[in-house]
């Protein structure tokens, strides 16, 4: 008994510290903006880089355009912003354009929350969540499989992944047009 405890505590610790974090999510508004843009550009620019460089005038532009569209919600433990979500309700499916979260509050179940909540959204509208991650961020492939995701098709920029648990029939893609960035996370 004792070895398989201590197997147990290895393999937690192993996976980092299970700490309970008391967090918000709420509506973004925009007294929020500039914070979050700040955010994005932190949790992003490494990862965007190296697909096309970092345009800063671009990047000011297809974000507001993002907040413009979505339901953009700001993750907050106390005053401070640690994260962002936003999502796109379409007739067609839940899409999760963007989760951001500060690498010092991951690992710690408040990504898994947040995209469990959307997943039960989803189901609940009888929708798939559908995202596309960039390429050059393989962590996220594997958590978003963890989260029941799979792959479907893939661009020299994006990994696209779709999540059908709450799909009341299994919808079929309809790619033909370019690829547009979906969620960068």
């Amino acid at each position: 008994m004792a070895v398989c405890s201590r197997a147990l505590s290895r393999t937690r610790r192993n996976r980092g510290p299970r700490v309970n974090i008391d967090f918000t999510l709420s509506p973004a508004g925009d007294d929020h903006y500039d914070a979050v843009f700040r955010l994005h550009e932190t949790l992003f620019r490494t990862l965007i880089e190296p697909i096309w460089g970092w345009h800063e005038s671009w990047q000011q532009q297809n974000f507001r355009s993002n907040w413009a569209a979505c339901d953009t919600r700001v993750i907050m433990v106390g005053a401070e912003v640690i994260g962002y979500l936003q999502t796109l309700q379409t007739p067609e499916h839940l899409q999760l354009k963007n989760v951001g979260l500060l690498p010092a509050y991951r690992g710690r179940g408040i990504g898994r929350k947040l995209v469990g909540d959307v997943q039960t959204k989803a189901g609940t509208l009888g929708l798939p969540v559908v995202l596309s991650v960039f390429v050059t961020n393989p962590d996220a492939v594997r958590f978003y499989e963890r989260m029941g995701f799979v792959k479907e098709t893939g661009t020299k920029e994006f990994q696209h992944m779709r999540w059908n648990g709450g799909a009341i029939s299994s919808i079929p893609r309809t790619d033909g047009s370019a690829s547009q960035p979906s969620s960068h996370a």
